[in-house]
């Protein structure tokens, strides 16, 4: 299909320019914003995604969860057939950033990184934990997966409406300008 820019016609290796720069300028918008792990969910996403690659099973680590003592973790984790604490959660941005755990994992073995001491997780700060190169890996699949959903969804409507003018109306309003003052100039 082929759609219109500014009077020519636009093939698709410059549609896909365009997803490529609607992807690179969300992505590093998302960046700016990134905090790294700042929530409990965060947290046991992080030693899901950790265990799940040191040790190859989808749970949480044994030694650092006890549903006795923590129960307010109790809507959040749930003991399995086998004795192991799994998240009631659901885990798909946790498995998806199961290759960055791995890159990460290798990462801090060839890195001295800082050890975080297996303490509650109550009991744990949280700087320790952000001080790992794992914790910025695992947590960037949040801004990958917006960035891309967005760029998926600028290919959809180029593809289904033909116009790419339209894409760049929403993407002009998102940036704050008038949505009258565009439609004049194009």
């Amino acid at each position: 299909m082929i759609a219109r820019v500014r009077g020519r016609e636009a093939t698709e290796p410059d549609i896909r320019s365009l997803c490529l720069l609607f992807f690179l300028f969300f992505f590093c918008q998302y960046m700016l914003t990134f905090k790294g792990i700042c929530t409990g969910d965060n947290l046991l996403h992080y030693d899901l995604v950790v265990n799940a690659v040191t040790t190859g099973r989808l749970s949480l680590p044994d030694d650092q969860y006890d549903l006795d003592k923590q129960r307010y973790l109790k809507p959040y984790v749930s003991k399995g057939l086998d004795g192991r604490l799994y998240l009631t959660l659901p885990p798909g941005l946790a498995l998806a950033s199961i290759p960055m755990g791995a890159l990460s994992v290798v990462i801090e073995n060839r890195v001295k990184a800082p050890e975080v001491a297996n303490k509650a997780p109550e009991r744990r700060n949280l700087a320790e934990v952000r001080a790992k190169p794992s914790a910025f890996f695992i947590g960037l699949i949040n801004p990958l997966v917006s960035a891309l959903l967005i760029a998926l969804f600028f290919r959809m409507v180029s593809r289904i409406l033909g116009v790419i003018g339209v894409c760049m109306i929403l993407f002009e309003v998102y940036l704050g300008r008038k949505l009258i003052q565009t439609l004049k100039s194009t």
